[in-house]
């Protein structure tokens, strides 16, 4: 039985750190190095960097007078340099070169979503030249009408497939695996959506990344006891606790959940 995942999601938006609630308010958080740094050294399974830019300008403290890159490249290629787990890279992809390119400079694996509804020959083009194993598929989640519905374009735009739809359209077409991003719950604190969890593990036969909703390490431990999913991933989680990581894994590994021990785990 494969071991269950732990992955912290790191935002990035012009240039720096933030966390996000509902997809649509973000707070200043400082430069993404040092937390990076910090969630490879804690054991974290894998690492998720996602470029969440959206043009407008992040107002920082008065007292911050550090100044900082806009260019994701520019700090990808930093952050490949101290990276040493698995580690993947998403956020306004528009080509297979600039996928080539976050490979060139140290990602493992792609997270693609928009693009995907706009080109629908993209997947399989990436998937052709990368591989499946390279390609997560996002799908942004929100309840309409009681529905589980996707959407794309920063959560703005409302997908013209049903979910269960969508999820078979990327299996379908080789994506190696689906992150689950639930957008009523980003930021929230209150707990992951595990109606949501077990609907998509019904239909996916392809592992499944699920994101959104963790406020506290039992929110982990209810999702991983009353589903079956393999890889729980979360932002702003990680940002306010120091040994962050280290300290959920132990907390799960005492509840019984079969997970990899840091290697300074005691």
């Amino acid at each position: 039985m494969l071991k269950k995942r732990i992955i912290p999601v790191v935002l990035f938006s012009n240039g720096w750190l933030v966390q996000s609630e509902n997809f649509q308010n973000f707070r200043f958080l400082g430069t993404p190095f040092e937390t990076l740094e910090r969630l490879n050294l804690w054991g974290a399974d894998e690492i998720i960097f996602l470029n969440v830019s959206r043009g407008e300008k992040i107002n920082l403290r008065e007292d911050i007078k550090q100044t900082q890159s806009l260019n994701f490249l520019n700090n990808l290629k930093k952050i490949s340099k101290f990276i040493n787990v698995p580690f993947s890279v998403g956020g306004k992809i528009k080509t297979l070169s600039e996928i080539k390119r976050f490979f060139f400079y140290g990602a493992d694996k792609v997270v693609l979503n928009t693009i995907l509804h706009q080109s629908q020959d993209f997947l399989k083009k990436a998937v052709k030249k990368f591989g499946s194993q390279s390609i997560v598929a996002c799908i942004d989640v929100k309840k309409i009408k009681n529905k589980y519905t996707p959407f794309y374009k920063d959560g703005l735009i409302r997908s013209k497939y049903s979910l269960e739809e969508w999820i078979n359209y990327l299996q379908n077409n080789g994506a190696g695996e689906i992150m689950i991003n639930n957008i009523d719950r980003d930021g929230r604190y209150n707990g992951y959506d595990i109606n949501l969890c077990k609907f998509v593990l019904q239909i996916s036969n392809i592992p499944i990344i699920f994101c959104g909703g963790a406020g506290e390490q039992n929110h982990f431990h209810q999702l991983l006891r009353k589903t079956k999913i393999n890889a729980i991933a979360a932002a702003n989680f990680f940002n306010y606790r120091e040994q962050s990581v280290y300290l959920l894994k132990k907390y799960l590994i005492n509840k019984n959940i079969d997970i990899r021990k840091p290697n300074f785990y005691e």
